[in-house]
């Protein structure tokens, strides 16, 4: 505190110390996550940490489905991945000794993908012994969240691989069914696995001609040197 004499000193009092303090607690610490479609959610306390800014205090986690309103609770909520798209989540932290003094409430986004099946076209028809052709390697892009496809893999009903050529040496005609699936890598690290795309690659098996037998009925000569028949 300062005061003025009159002959235009100043004066000033010792110094008072004043103690502030701030009720609200520390809003806690958060991350988004990402999943694929169908996945194992984890626990969302996996993506709140408390901020223990205070260490003589002991703090609680409250979760909200809204920025707003509502009542808060102490256990977390279940994450459903079973449909693709984004879901949003509130947390905030209070005292846990008075249940008392709540923070703001902090946004956790929980984003679950369905990534496409492959693009696959048509393959033609082939003759025995055609010269056939790997199926496709061509990955597909996920245009809606920015993806490429990091691999293909193939599979004929019994083994896997990258591609398969179908054999067009065969004593029938031959429908060879082939499924492909897509993998891809999301920036978490989690890789989703896409939906299957089913082709059939058809040989055509044309039977060669077997050996025939010709009779001939022999010619006679009558009497009168005509042939006959």
């Amino acid at each position: 505190q300062q005061t003025t004499n009159p002959d235009g000193t100043t004066c000033q009092s010792g110094l008072t110390k004043l103690t502030v303090m701030i009720l609200g607690a520390p809003a806690p610490l958060v991350s988004d996550t990402v999943y694929c479609l169908n996945d194992t959610p984890a626990d969302l306390t996996k993506n709140a940490k408390i901020n223990q800014m205070d260490p003589n205090k002991t703090y609680e986690l409250l979760w909200y489905d809204a920025q707003t309103g509502g009542t808060g609770s102490t256990t977390p909520p279940a994450v459903s991945t079973a449909t693709e798209g984004e879901t949003t989540y509130y947390v905030s932290q209070r005292d846990a000794s008075t249940a008392s003094n709540e923070s703001s409430r902090m946004p956790i986004k929980v984003t679950v993908y369905k990534v496409p099946a492959p693009s696959i076209d048509p393959i033609a028809d082939y003759c025995v012994g055609d010269i056939a052709s790997p199926l496709p390697t061509d990955l597909t892009k996920d245009e809606g969240h920015f993806l490429m496809a990091d691999r293909q893999v193939w599979s004929d009903g019994s083994t896997t691989g990258t591609t398969f050529t179908p054999s067009t040496t065969v004593s029938t005609t031959t429908t060879y069914t082939y499924s492909a699936k897509q993998y891809y890598k999301l920036s978490s690290g989690t890789e989703c696995e896409s939906e299957e795309t089913t082709i059939t690659v058809k040989v055509n098996f044309t039977p060669v001609p077997g050996n025939a037998t010709v009779s001939y009925i022999a010619a006679e000569v009558g009497s009168d040197n005509k042939t006959f028949p």
